[in-house]
This record gives C-alpha cells, structure tokens and sequence, in this order.
C-alpha cells in the first residue's frame, strides 16, 4: 500500500515545524520535571545531611566537654601539685637566705648568651654547669664573678675555653666570703 501525501510543500513544512515544536516542548517539559524533581531530592538529602551533621557536632561537643572536664581536672590537679612543690622549695629558700642573695648575685653577672643548664648549691659553694655562645661572654662572665665581693674564689677548668664558639662550661664559686 502506498500513501500520497497531497499537502502543498509550504503546508508539509508548518507541519512539519509544527511537529518539531511539539517534540521540543515535550522533551523540555521532561527534562524540566525531571530535573525538578532531582532538585527536589538533593534539597531533601542535604536538608537531612544537615540535620544529621548538627547531631553530630552536638554529640562530639558534648563528648569534647565531659572530656575537656577530665583534662580541665587532671591539669589542675597537676598544677596544684606543682604549686605545693614551688612552695616547698620557696620555704627551704627563705630558711637559707643568704644561698638566694648568692644566687642574685651570680644572675646579675650573667651575660645574654651565656646559658645554664644546671646549678647546685651547698654552704660552701655553688656549681653551675651550662653554655656560652662564644668564649669571650665567658671570659666576661668569669671576670664579673671575681670581681664580686660575695665570692671568695671562682673555678674554671681550662677545659672550658678549648672551643672558640657554643662553650660548654662548669664553674665552681667558693661561697665563703673574702
């Protein structure tokens, strides 16, 4: 069977773009519903997303604070402890108090870059064990020392001035006065 199309060819294009009209609308209204309801999802999951990151940042805080409570604790426990040992100490300073005057004053002859890393004290002297960043700060702080009249003798090994720079050193101050 054979079908004749008797339209005139101005007629067969309207049709035609007509037709191409109504294709394009459907699949704009399609796309359009489909891309309105994937809208719609994504708004719902990120709407519950939300929800649930706001549980869960309110659930770590709250763990955060009961754990925050038990460091809070534990740090002023440590420091109450350290409290009472700086007190202690203070207390066997105040009872020697010439040892801290003596301590001053070997502070005060301490240059800038001369560092201690221990020092101990006893009646009859003090010992102190550290660094200078060059000899002559050493140099400089072996001269104050001298001249200071609360110190009856200052020893220093010659093994202290073997190096030029980062001199590590040990003095020994005679604590009886001149």
């Amino acid at each position: 069977m054979k079908t004749i199309n008797l339209l005139p060819e101005e007629r067969k294009k309207i049709l035609g773009i007509k037709n191409f009209n109504g294709f394009v609308f459907k699949l704009d209204f399609v796309v359009g519903s489909a891309l309105v309801t994937f809208l719609v999802f994504m708004g719902a999951i990120l709407f519950i997303l939300n929800i649930y990151q706001q549980i869960n940042e309110k659930e770590i805080a709250r763990d955060e604070g009961e754990n925050l409570n038990v460091v809070i604790k534990d740090m002023k426990k440590e420091i109450d402890q350290q409290y009472q040992r700086i007190k202690e100490t203070l207390k066997q300073f105040d009872s020697r108090k010439p040892y801290f005057e003596y301590l001053k004053q070997v502070s005060k002859a301490l240059p800038e870059k001369v560092y201690f890393k221990k020092i101990k004290i006893n009646a009859e002297n003090i010992s102190i064990q550290g660094v200078a960043d060059n000899r002559e700060d050493l140099l400089v702080f072996e001269s104050y020392l001298k001249e200071n009249e609360s110190f009856k003798d200052i020893k220093m090994p010659i093994s202290n001035f073997t190096s030029q720079k980062n001199v590590s050193f040990e003095i020994e101050i005679d604590l009886t006065k001149k």
